[in-house]
């Protein structure tokens, strides 16, 4: 794991602040079973950022340390995936070779007052992860429930 302060540059328009400003950003593995399948990079806004640095950030949830030790609720996320490559740095950490698939996810964490509270960009083994999502509808349509009759097509 690594944690430093740097210029948002990249992250500040995810992070809602000027480039200048400086960010948190850890960067770290994710791993299941003592297997890398993750590499993930946070990005918290300074006024956050200054109280996660003291805090031990090893093997702990950070959405569990915002909400319960520093009083931070996240209350939404915007969450967008894609396919990725991986590139040679990021090939050795996954233990994979460079240019194989990988699956992008990045996320921008809000706050009850909506501020934004981190952005993450995390690049997983696209053979050791599965994403499922469900998609519910609620009837917005004027048509009323019918029971179909006959066994027929």
């Amino acid at each position: 794991m690594t944690v430093g302060w740097r210029p948002a540059d990249a992250v500040a328009a995810a992070l809602n602040v000027p480039t200048e400003e400086s960010v948190l950003t850890i960067e770290r593995l994710r791993t299941i079973d003592d297997e890398v399948v993750a590499v993930e990079t946070v990005s918290f806004v300074a006024a956050i950022g200054r109280h996660m640095e003291k805090l031990d950030l090893a093997d702990t949830s950070f959405t569990e340390i915002l909400e319960q030790h520093l009083g931070v609720p996240l209350v939404r996320a915007k969450q967008e995936i894609r396919a990725g490559i991986a590139r040679a740095r990021l090939a050795k950490a996954l233990d994979v070779s460079s240019g194989t698939a990988v699956l992008q996810i990045d996320r921008t964490a809000f706050d009850a007052a909506d501020r934004v509270i981190y952005f993450s960009s995390s690049s997983y083994r696209a053979d050791r992860y599965i994403y499922t999502g469900w998609i519910e509808r609620k009837s917005t349509s004027i048509a009323q429930p019918r029971q179909l009759v006959g066994g027929s097509r």
